[in-house]
């Protein structure tokens, strides 16, 4: 999932690698933590929350196969 959020972010930020990715898997579900620093959080969330709501999307596709549900939090790196 680490690889999958890191190609995502890449299109998406000018600096991909400022932004850290946590996944924590759990029995029936995993969560990732994207900590974007404060100067992206627009690009990342975009208008309406309409990119968070694509990357949810993505991440809930890619492991709908294994039938968990995943969580992605998108959070400030700076505060």
């Amino acid at each position: 999932m680490e690889e999958l959020m890191r190609l995502i972010t890449s299109y998406i930020v000018d600096e991909p690698e400022t932004i850290d990715i946590e996944c924590n898997e759990e029995p029936n579900c995993q969560e990732v933590t994207l900590k974007v620093p404060e100067i992206y959080m627009g690009k990342v969330i975009g208008k309406n929350g309409r990119i968070a709501k694509a990357i949810r999307l993505i991440a809930n596709v890619k492991t709908n196969k294994n039938s968990k549900k995943v969580y992605v939090n998108i959070v400030s790196k700076d505060g």
